[in-house]
C-alpha cells in the first residue's frame, strides 16, 4: 500500500515493473485483494495505451471482483464494465456477454431507503466492512449509462434490435439524460428506430406502443408518426417512407 503511493512519481518503464512486482506480491492474499485489483487495472490501462487491447483484456479478466467482500458496489460495477468494454474492443462477444451478466440491471435501481452518500446498487457478496471506492469511480447513474451503452454495442453485433431499443429506453429513464433535451431526444429517436427495426411480433407491438406513449414523443411528431405507421397491419410503400424520413435516415 505504501509502494502504491509512489507509482505516480515513477517513469513509465519503472511504473510497469513496479505494478508487475506488486501484482506478484499480492497474489492469493485476500487482505490486499482490492489493492491487487487496482494494480491490475492500472497495468491493463498501460497495455491498452500501448495498443495491445488483447493483452489488456486478458490481464483484467484475471480478477473476479464480484467475489470481493469489501469492495464498494460502484467500484465493482465499474471494474466489470471495464472488463466488458475491453472484450468488446477485441471483438470477444461471447466473453463480453458472460461478464455483462455479472451486473444485474437491478443494481442501478435507486433504493428509497438509501441515505445520502450511500451506494444504491446491489452486486455480488458483501461483508460488513466496505472500503471507499477508488478516486474517480463513476456514480451509479454514470455506470448505468455505461452499462446500457455497452449492451447496445453487443446487441447491435447480435442484430437484436428489440434489446437495443430496450437499452435506449433504459438510458432514457436516467435523471441526467432526462434533464438534457439534446440527450433524451437522441436516445428517444434511437429507441423509435430500433423499435421499428425489431421483428414484427407481440414483443415489437409492446415496444412500439410503450415508446409512442412516452410524453416526450409529442415534441418529435415525425417520430410519433413513424411509430404509428408501423403500429398497423397496413403495407407501407418504401419509396414514400424513405422520402418522408430521408433527412432523419441520412
Amino acid at each position: 500500500r505504501q509502494c502504491m503511493e509512489y507509482l505516480e512519481e515513477m517513469d513509465r518503464p519503472t511504473k510497469e515493473q513496479m505494478l508487475q512486482t506488486l501484482q506478484g506480491i499480492t497474489e492469493g492474499k485476500i487482505y490486499v485483494e482490492i489493492e491487487r485489483a487496482r494494480i491490475t487495472r492500472q497495468l491493463a490501462a498501460m497495455k491498452e495505451q500501448e495498443g495491445d487491447i488483447g493483452e489488456a483484456a486478458n490481464i483484467l479478466q484475471e480478477v473476479a471482483v464480484e467475489t470481493f467482500g469489501s469492495m464498494a458496489k460502484v467500484e465493482k460495477i465499474s471494474y466489470i464494465l471495464e472488463q466488458v468494454r475491453l472484450c468488446l474492443e477485441k471483438k470477444d462477444y461471447v466473453r463480453a456477454q458472460i461478464l455483462s451478466r455479472k451486473v444485474s440491471p437491478r443494481a442501478f435501481a435507486v433504493r428509497k431507503t438509501a441515505k445520502k452518500g450511500e451506494s444504491t446498487g446491489e452486486i455480488g457478496i458483501e461483508g460488513t466492512s466496505i472500503e471507499e471506492p477508488a478516486k474517480g469511480t463513476p456514480s451509479i447513474e454514470e455506470l448505468k449509462i455505461q452499462y446500457y451503452s455497452l449492451m447496445i454495442l453487443y446487441h447491435l453485433h447480435e442484430k437484436n434490435y428489440a434489446d437495443v431499443c430496450r437499452s435506449y429506453r433504459a438510458i432514457l429513464d436516467t435523471p441526467g439524460i432526462a434533464a438534457d433535451s439534446t440527450k433524451w431526444e437522441s436516445a428517444l429517436k434511437h429507441a423509435a428506430w430500433y423499435a421499428v427495426l425489431s421483428p414484427k411480433d407481440s414483443d415489437q407491438v409492446t415496444l412500439l406502443e410503450a415508446t409512442k406513449a412516452d410524453s416526450r414523443m409529442e415534441s418529435l411528431p415525425l417520430y410519433k408518426s413513424l411509430l404509428s405507421q408501423f403500429s398497423t397491419d397496413e403495407i407501407l410503400w418504401w419509396n414514400a417512407l424513405s422520402q418522408e424520413f430521408a433527412d432523419e435516415m441520412g
